[in-house]
């Protein structure tokens, strides 16, 4: 650790600069001198000559606690934490109201890295680039305390300009209120009015297939590479429920005779899934090492797969961004991508009876993510109804016969 005072020419501000590493933290000691004033080589402020500067004994005084009291609390903080997080080090040592809220966001990311996927961090640092966007647009002060309801009602309004959906705006605001009770919980702010933050937004469409619908795609036979690669995965991910992000990584030493295991790329949560003779026969087909593609170009082949097996059945999806209202309308291969293969699998699994319990063992979701998928195909809610309570059918024949 190497502690190096030196003058900003812009402000005359002396700083002390603590480097270990690639890494560098800046610590603005509350004192001033010109530049010249400050002998750089023996880290003092110059006493006597033509540069001198009249209160130069105190200041060295000063600078000399500080830099004691710094080095202090360095040591203390390497004895009480293992490993030596640099970026939590400068939270530890800037005073709180210097932290800056981006400097402190930047230091959430920094400390759940070992903890959370590649991919995870990349949304968590996409939702803090989006957040500077708005301060700046804004032209507020990134600081705790302007995080009130008039921020987030601003916030709000910002995300809704960018038509942004309510669904994704429901992640930006939970991804914001997260961060806030992570800098809460380590002092950083007392702010606690997030807490009032909530926003509504509808629950999403699930697009699954039916029985019949997935019979239908495993029935076409294909002549490209491409396609056929591209339905088996697919078929595979139908009788799985597997995530691609964990289908793609997916090898020969993960399979276990009737089931395989792993762990999931974006939870790490270690699962146990059953296979059945179709995501068997899929498997053995590859020698267990199952073909990789990219997510676009799978996606993309998956539509053609839908396409070329009739799955062309007119599917309307309306999505809101605040009050607005978009209505896509289209047939329905149009929006089967690779996730459509694990709604299927946990659609078409609850319709057979399995437990939502033992499914969010197989999948690794939470209950409340289980039941957004029950009770969604009208068709099979109409069916349910009508074995307990009966069909209508007949009374309505009957009804036409008298009126004839």
């Amino acid at each position: 650790m190497n502690y190096r005072f030196h003058v900003d020419k812009r402000n005359n501000s002396i700083y002390l600069t603590i480097r270990h590493n690639y890494e560098v933290i800046k610590l603005n000691s509350g004192q001033k001198v010109r530049h010249n004033q400050f002998d750089q080589t023996k880290q003092v402020v110059i006493r006597t000559g033509s540069n001198r500067h009249e209160e130069a004994f105190e200041i060295n005084s000063f600078l000399g606690c500080f830099l004691a009291d710094i080095q202090n609390k360095v040591r203390h903080f390497i004895q009480d934490n293992k490993t030596l997080n640099f970026s939590e080090l400068k939270l530890a040592l800037i005073p709180p109201k210097q932290v800056d809220l981006f400097f402190v966001y930047d230091a959430y990311i920094d400390s759940i890295k070992s903890s959370h996927a590649p991919a995870t961090i990349i949304t968590i640092t996409k939702h803090k680039n989006n957040l500077e966007k708005f301060v700046e647009t804004y032209n507020l002060k990134p600081t705790f305390d302007n995080v009130n309801m008039l921020f987030f009602d601003s916030y709000k309004n910002y995300l809704i300009g960018q038509e942004k959906v309510n669904h994704t705006i429901l992640r930006y605001v939970g991804a914001l209120k997260t961060f806030m009770s992570w800098a809460l919980d380590r002092n950083y702010h007392k702010n606690t009015e997030f807490l009032k933050f909530s926003y509504n937004a509808e629950a999403n469409e699930v697009i699954a297939l039916s029985e019949n619908e997935l019979a239908l795609i495993e029935k076409k036979e294909f002549e490209t590479d491409r396609l056929i690669r591209a339905k088996d995965l697919f078929v595979f991910q139908c009788y799985t429920g597997l995530r691609v992000s964990d289908l793609m990584k997916l090898n020969s030493t993960d399979f276990h005779g009737d089931h395989f295991k792993f762990r999931t790329k974006k939870t790490r949560a270690l699962l146990n899934v059953p296979l059945c003779p179709a995501s068997i026969e899929i498997a053995d087909k590859y020698d267990y090492e199952l073909p990789r593609i990219s997510s676009q170009k799978y996606n993309d082949a998956i539509k053609d797969v839908c396409k070329s097996a009739g799955i062309d059945a007119t599917v309307t999806k309306i999505r809101y961004s605040g009050p607005n209202k978009d209505t896509e309308i289209g047939p329905k291969y149009n929006f089967i991508t690779s996730h459509t293969a694990r709604r299927t699998f946990i659609t078409l699994s609850l319709e057979k009876g399995i437990s939502p319990k033992f499914l969010c063992e197989i999948t690794g979701q939470t209950l409340k993510t289980m039941m957004k998928y029950i009770g969604k195909d009208p068709d099979k809610v109409k069916q349910e109804f009508q074995r307990i309570y009966g069909s209508p059918l007949k009374l309505v024949k009957l009804q036409n016969t008298n009126k004839q």
